[in-house]
């Protein structure tokens, strides 16, 4: 009898997987597909990259940057079933780099090229005297990483330390806001780090880039950043909030808030964030240099190269997914280690961020980790005033030789010449 009743409920199970498994398999061939011809899509985006040549003079504070980045890379736009989930259509990103090889500090924005004559005009709008220059793309003149090739590498992203409503300090609180008769005056933040990458010798590269994207990120709950960044500031307010009922209804009717002092700066800046056009973002350093000049000391300062915008009481930067070196008895000839690098020199070299191959897009759960290593990587979202202070042409208070300036001051014809 036992076995009878055994034998009919080992098959009863088995029917029951049997008629459910279709569903997983259908998920999962779901998102191969979309992964698929989103990452097809994106193979198919004809991509330039712009190099910027920073005038002789700037005296336009980093609001300058700031419209750029709002007029020329904010695309926001609906797509349909058709185009998103059939041809794998995705909203254009764009990389904005700070580069020095061999001690040469470069500006790029790598873009799709549609969109080349867009950010030429608004470049050309706030900064008359720049250049705008189509180069060809620096990331492909190093090699593989590895033993025969001669090069090492240390790279890593970034990330918020708390949630992405909080905001990281910026170029209004260092008061460049504000144009000031004496730029000795002030204090650029993006000086500190154009200073340390400008000081690299031959075979030494330092790359950074912030790859933007409009706002799509959803938290829990299917919510978008500023239903997001709402319910945050409702959580620190309702300790100090009072709600009136109707007393007939229940219905709230009416309600108080009197946070204490020492909450209404963290308040502000909350509402302030929310309050800008916001970006999708990614961050990714990476240190590359022949293996006889490699030099460690460069790869520990780069842990730190950041850190003039952290604010101990809003957010901060910190990095993830760095490409450690192993203990000898876990990756004794840096096997693992060799392959996490190329795998971020190559995630450098396509900017990808926001659409990796769908097989390293998660962390795979035990016991599948053990075998398969993957760094998904991570987007935060930051507003048009705190990329703008990640990436802004320094004043012209900054003189280090590195940094190339336009080199004469251009103008238009007079108008009233004779023909």
């Amino acid at each position: 009898m036992f076995e009878f009743y055994g034998v009919n409920i080992i098959l009863g199970i088995l029917k029951v997987l049997l008629v459910l498994m279709p569903i997983p398999l259908a998920y999962i061939a779901y998102i191969m597909w979309h992964h698929y011809v989103s990452e097809d899509f994106v193979a198919g985006i004809q991509w330039q990259l712009l190099e910027l040549q920073i005038p002789q003079q700037v005296i336009k504070t980093p609001l300058a940057m700031e419209t750029i980045i709002a007029n020329a890379m904010y695309h926001k736009s609906g797509k349909g079933l058709w185009e998103e989930y059939w041809q794998g259509a995705v909203h254009f990103y764009f990389s904005l780099e700070i580069v020095s090889i061999e001690g040469r500090v470069h500006f790029y924005i790598n873009t799709p090229s549609r969109v080349v004559p867009l950010i030429k005009s608004q470049i050309y709008a706030q900064y008359p005297q720049a250049k705008v220059l189509e180069v060809e793309d620096y990331v492909w003149s190093v090699p593989r990483i590895g033993r025969k090739t001669g090069w090492s590498m240390w790279g890593c992203e970034w990330k918020l330390e708390k949630p992405d409503p909080y905001p990281i300090r910026t170029y209004i609180d260092y008061g460049l806001d504000k144009v000031v008769k004496d730029p000795n005056e002030q204090v650029d933040p993006i000086v500190s780090l154009i200073e340390f990458i400008s000081t690299l010798g031959p075979g030494e590269h330092i790359w950074t880039q912030i790859v933007i994207r409009w706002s799509k990120k959803k938290y829990k709950g299917g919510l978008d950043f500023i239903d997001e960044a709402d319910g945050l500031l409702k959580e620190i307010v309702a300790p100090f909030s009072k709600i009136n009922l109707d007393p007939l209804t229940g219905i709230e009717i009416s309600r108080e808030v009197r946070p204490p002092d020492y909450l209404k700066d963290e308040i502000t800046a909350i509402s302030d964030k929310q309050h800008k056009l916001c970006f999708d973002t990614g961050m990714r350093t990476i240190y590359l240099a022949k293996t006889e000049v490699f030099d460690i000391q460069k790869r520990r300062a780069l842990r730190m190269m950041y850190r003039q915008y952290n604010n101990p009481v809003f957010n901060s930067l910190f990095r993830i997914n760095a490409t450690q070196y192993n203990s000898p008895w876990e990756d004794p000839f840096d096997i693992v280690l060799t392959q996490r690098m190329n795998r971020m020199l190559d995630w450098y070299r396509f900017r990808t961020f926001f659409h990796p191959p769908w097989q390293l897009a998660f962390k795979y759960p035990f016991p599948f980790n053990l075998f398969i290593v993957t760094d998904p990587p991570s987007i935060f979202v930051l507003n048009t005033e705190e990329i703008a202070t990640l990436f802004h042409f320094p004043t012209t208070i900054m003189a280090t030789p590195a940094l190339k300036r336009v080199e004469t001051r251009s103008a238009k014809a007079p108008t009233n010449l004779p023909t």
